[in-house]
């Protein structure tokens, strides 16, 4: 089965997402970026999905540089990782640019 690592702290977004990987992956969860980058580190994740608020700079101010360097530890950890970024619609821009 493949594997998902999910970092999210609003738990029914939490719930909504496991539910819908749960049926093809493992999913692991995390609810800090500290934990998450633990986890991240310690397995190689088929999918890694990150929730800007879980600590990813300050979600809605945050420009794309900022992002990139928030980001840094997960891509020098895994370069070639899947990771997708979870943000609310105001945020959405920076986290695609980074």
């Amino acid at each position: 089965m493949k594997c998902a690592l999910l970092a999210c702290v609003d738990a029914a977004e939490r719930e909504l997402i496991e539910a819908a990987l749960k049926e093809s992956h493992h999913v692991d969860i995390a609810t800090t970026k500290d934990a998450c980058l633990k986890q991240f580190r310690s397995r190689r994740y088929d999918i890694t999905l990150l929730d800007l608020n879980i600590g990813l700079s300050s979600c809605v101010t945050a420009s794309s540089s900022e992002l990139s360097r928030e980001l840094r530890p997960f891509w020098q950890a895994f370069p070639s990782a899947d990771i997708i970024v979870l943000a609310r619609e105001n945020a959405v821009r920076e986290a695609v640019r980074a």
